[in-house]
Formats: C-alpha cells, sequence, structure tokens
C-alpha cells in the first residue's frame, strides 16, 4: 500500500484518526494497518489519535502553526511566534506559542516543540 497515494488530498493538515480510518476503511482491521504504518516511519504521531506523514513519504509536514492549533485548541498562535513570523523582532523563534482559554500545556514532538 501506498500512503501517500492515499493521505496526498489530505496532508495538507495533521491527519486525525478518523480520517486514516476513513482512508483505510477497506481494511478488515484498520488500526493494525495504522500501527504498522507508525513503526514503519510512514506516519508520526505528535499525540493520541494525531499524526503527520513520516519521512518516508514523499509528502510535505503541515506547517507548524496549523500543527499547533490542532494540538491545543481553540488557540490561536501568540506572542514570539506571531511577532517574528510578522517580523516585527529581529530573533529567530524556536518554538511556536499559543494562547488559548484552556490550561497551559507544552508539546514536544518528532516535528518540533509546541
Amino acid at each position: 500500500m501506498d500512503l501517500s497515494k492515499l493521505v496526498k488530498n489530505y496532508s495538507f493538515a495533521p491527519l486525525s484518526r478518523q480520517v486514516m480510518l476513513t482512508i483505510l476503511r477497506d481494511y478488515k482491521r484498520p488500526n493494525d494497518k495504522i500501527s504498522e504504518l507508525l513503526k514503519s516511519g510512514e506516519l508520526v504521531p505528535l499525540k493520541k489519535g494525531l499524526y503527520v506523514p513520516g519521512g518516508k513519504t514523499d509528502l510535505p509536514v503541515p506547517e507548524p502553526f496549523l500543527i499547533a492549533n490542532h494540538l491545543l485548541g481553540p488557540s490561536y498562535i501568540s506572542l514570539e511566534s506571531a511577532l517574528s513570523f510578522w517580523g516585527l523582532i529581529p530573533e529567530r523563534v524556536y518554538e511556536v506559542t499559543s494562547a488559548t482559554i484552556k490550561t497551559s500545556r507544552k508539546f514536544r514532538t518528532p516535528v518540533g516543540e509546541v
């Protein structure tokens, strides 16, 4: 199975478990196929039930700001991340900072720190 062909239309954003189950609906055991894709490196887990295409596929990884919004929602990109993106500060920012009304959390993912 070529994951690149299956998720090409969905790869602009992180893939939820529900999207993956829809893509793999022809399999008898789609959850086992998701586990196999994770072990082979074709999918990279961000958190439980949220994935991005891995390095073994030729698909681009979604933008860090979009990943941050999917990891903890509702939220918006703020602070140094937004200032750096718009060129209002000269420093380079290595983490994406989101503001939310929920409890603060830090996510360390294979894609980066959010």
